[in-house]
């Protein structure tokens, strides 16, 4: 084999293993950094979720204890008291 080929493979070869180095290394990263990212605006549309819940129970128990006190009234007329 000439000395060129050798020089080419030897190079090619190098380039080769960094390249897979680089991607090893480069792709964990990225799977870790979109893990935590994922993970934090999971957790952020729980939060907005959760809020939204308490918002409407609140509101639902803010007009059934209007409509209590109407059902004891309705219940005195209907009796002809």
């Amino acid at each position: 084999m000439t000395l060129r080929a050798r020089l080419l493979l030897s190079i090619g070869a190098t380039l080769t293993l960094a390249g897979i180095g680089l991607y090893a290394v480069s792709s964990k990263q990225m799977v870790t950094r979109f893990d935590k990212l994922e993970r934090d605006r999971g957790i952020e549309a729980i939060a907005r979720v959760r809020q939204s819940y308490s918002q409407l129970n609140e509101a639902l128990h803010n007009r059934t204890v209007d409509w209590g006190n109407w059902d004891d009234t309705y219940q005195f007329a209907a009796d002809k008291n």
